[in-house]
């Protein structure tokens, strides 16, 4: 792949092992505030999710093993805040299909989940402050940032970037592939991380992106959301969740196909170009 940048365009872009370190020291900041809130883990967790996608711009200068290294350190990391995100995302979406759902004992019965989904939630938030996993968390992410702190990104810094993003849509392609051949839970799972991992790579080039840029990341945004959406529902519906009565699963199947199939029409559409020639445009668009 070769794409031509002007010198002036590459001294705009950003370096992303600075991006990685501001992303790791707004995580540090978040587990340090007092009370540690509900909101505070969910930008936590952007936080980390952002810096494992900025890693993925950085592999090829630094190397495979540095990268899964850090990679998994920082996934062990925001795993210990699984619990309390997915009593989060419960609750939201139970609060989504009691506000739409259907009427009368179906919709009391939504209520009644609702209630027990908060409490769940109350009492995770309130054991996760109590615990040691904050403290953990913290000294896992500052290891990381001791250990990265001495990466270089050789320069030109573009190719290595554009090969990052590269290899991050060709993996988004093959995703959409899959979920729309075998399309289930996991596929279109897959399918959405791909997306958010394109959308935080076009926000490291934010800076100096050009309107196709910012075009690109809401789209991936969008898709990220809808499968996130599917996802949600179709975790409320599992066969293991026998407290949904039939009017309600009724009700969350017709959702799910709605948003299966507005996420996949747009995936089609971002994902419809070769990676090389998309990465190709995408240079000449932002940084010519």
């Amino acid at each position: 792949m070769a794409t031509r940048v002007l010198s002036e365009a590459e001294d705009r872009l950003p370096d992303p092992r600075r991006e990685f370190e501001r992303e790791i020291e707004r995580a540090l900041a978040l587990l340090r505030t007092s009370p540690f809130t509900e909101k505070a883990a969910h930008e936590c967790r952007k936080a980390i999710r952002k810096s494992r996608a900025i890693l993925r711009l950085m592999r090829n200068a630094v190397g495979e093993t540095a990268c899964s290294r850090e990679n998994e350190a920082l996934r062990d990391a925001a795993r210990q805040l699984s619990a309390v995100r997915d009593s989060a995302v419960r609750l939201e979406t139970l609060a989504r299909l009691a506000k739409r759902g259907p009427a009368g004992a179906s919709r009391a019965r939504m209520l009644e989940l609702r209630r027990a989904a908060r409490e769940e939630h109350q009492r995770l938030t309130a054991s996760l402050r109590q615990s040691k996993v904050l403290e953990r968390m913290a000294r896992a992410l500052q290891a990381s940032l001791e250990r990265t702190s001495q990466w270089r990104l050789p320069r030109p810094r573009w190719p290595i970037m554009a090969s990052g993003i590269e290899r991050i849509y060709r993996r988004g392609r093959k995703a959409l592939r899959a979920a729309r051949s075998r399309p289930g839970v996991q596929t279109l799972h897959e399918s959405r991380k791909q997306a958010k991992n394109l959308r935080d790579a076009m926000a490291v080039l934010g800076p100096v992106g050009s309107r196709r840029v910012v075009k690109l990341e809401k789209r991936a945004e969008a898709i990220a959301d809808a499968l996130g959406r599917d996802h949600d529902l179709a975790m409320l519906a599992a066969p293991r969740q026998s407290t949904l009565d039939k009017a309600v699963r009724g009700d969350v199947q017709k959702k799910r196909r709605k948003l299966q199939t507005r996420a996949l029409r747009k995936a089609g559409k971002l994902y419809r170009r070769k990676p090389g020639r998309f990465v190709s445009r995408l240079g000449r668009a932002s940084l010519a």
